[in-house]
């Protein structure tokens, strides 16, 4: 990249953009992509919710009366956001505001042009993901309010799904449908396997008991019982089968087959070099999430050539394509389908190890930060 090519830019974030643990790592790893894209970046963040007390309080009142409460549904807490920000920019030079997240934007006064990334938008989010759900009227108007205002001043609102892009365009109207753009986010981890180096983990993937892959905190949300029914099925299908559970510890008492790791951490390198071996000696990854604005998990087994067993809905939809990293199931599919899928595949090797290959070459094309910095850059660069 030349040094002519460069665009100064300023980052900002709720988060800390420089911490590897903050959201999962997703403002991190954006920020890479970008300087690696040609961005140089300035950053600004995190940001603190100046009204905490304030918002926690009303939160409790409003879930003992049976709703949902969002803290930047408060437009007094967004102001606040934005004035974080204006202090900030004082002393930064960029042409362009690139944003992770949105709800500092809403009442952000400048004269910079600014971009947004983002992996669920309000309409969305409200129609299918729990915590979004019957939220309380006001702070729900408020929500819609806020990105409504959001999508008119920005260049660019870059969603990490279709269902978070449709989800917007359907409710603010096709005035908003040409800044609306679609950039799948990438792995939030070191990614330098090559396709050499993947063939071999492959190769080394025995047939002689298939292993799955489950990585999730939230037992419940991100299907851990369906993925145990579904290796149930396998076992009962005369499949030698192990389901690996990493990051969480569900109550119950679980087969044999069932191994469960809890919490690991990725940023210490015992946890690191653990979550390493799992990824390289699974068979499938398996996470039928109920609601999952994306899933960055499916996206870091792809990274490894491994296929991918999902729910055809919001974030994994975009995600996982049927035949080519993976396969996603429709709400009412029972275990049964699952396993009958899992088990055609495993048993023909040649398909199993021609679908490994097309989930690394899914990850190489378009799931990957070095994609979305590109993305991210070509977009600016029209317009600054």
């Amino acid at each position: 990249m030349s040094e002519t090519s460069m665009i100064n830019a300023v980052y900002v974030s709720l988060v800390d953009p420089q911490n590897r643990d903050a959201w999962s790592g997703s403002a991190y790893w954006a920020a890479r992509g970008l300087k690696n894209a040609g961005f140089n970046l300035e950053f600004i963040g995190p940001l603190a919710n100046q009204h905490q007390l304030f918002t926690r309080i009303k939160g409790r009142v409003i879930n003992h009366l049976g709703w949902n409460y969002s803290p930047y549904g408060e437009t007094l807490v967004l102001k606040s956001f934005a004035r974080q920000v204006e202090c900030e920019l004082r002393n930064k030079v960029g042409s362009v505001i690139i944003s992770c997240g949105r709800p500092h934007l809403a009442y952000l006064n400048t004269q910079l042009p600014y971009i947004f990334f983002d992996d669920g938008s309000t309409p969305a989010m409200n129609r299918d993901f729990p915590g979004m759900a019957h939220l309380w009227p006001s702070n729900l108007r408020s929500l819609y309010y806020a990105e409504r205002r959001i999508l008119e001043r920005c260049l660019y609102a870059c969603y990490a799904s279709e269902w978070a892009a449709s989800g917007a365009i359907k409710y603010y109207g096709d005035s908003i449908k040409g800044k609306v753009k679609v950039i799948p986010w990438g792995a939030n981890m070191e990614v330098t396997r090559t396709r050499t180096e993947v063939d071999s983990i492959i190769q080394k993937r025995g047939s002689a008991q298939c292993r799955l892959l489950f990585v999730g905190i939230d037992w419940i949300r991100k299907g851990g019982v369906m993925a145990v029914a579904v290796a149930e099925h396998l076992h009962r299908q005369g499949i030698s089968v192990q389901i690996d559970i990493v990051g969480c510890k569900p109550e119950g008492v679980f087969p044999p087959f069932v191994k469960i790791h809890g919490y690991i951490s990725k940023q210490t390198p015992e946890g690191a070099r653990f979550i390493d071996q799992l990824y390289r000696e699974a068979h499938f990854f398996i996470m039928p999430s109920e609601s999952e604005p994306y899933g960055i998990v499916y996206v870091e087994a792809a990274s490894y050539g491994l296929p991918a067993v999902g729910k055809d809905c919001a974030g994994p939809a975009t995600i996982i394509q049927n035949g080519r990293n993976g396969y996603k199931f429709s709400n009412e599919s029972p275990p049964s389908v699952y396993a009958d899928k899992l088990e055609e595949i495993w048993r023909d090797r040649a398909a199993y190890e021609s679908l490994c290959r097309s989930s690394f070459q899914e990850y190489e094309s378009r799931l990957n930060w070095k994609t979305f910095g590109e993305a991210i850059y070509d977009l600016v660069k029209e317009r600054v």
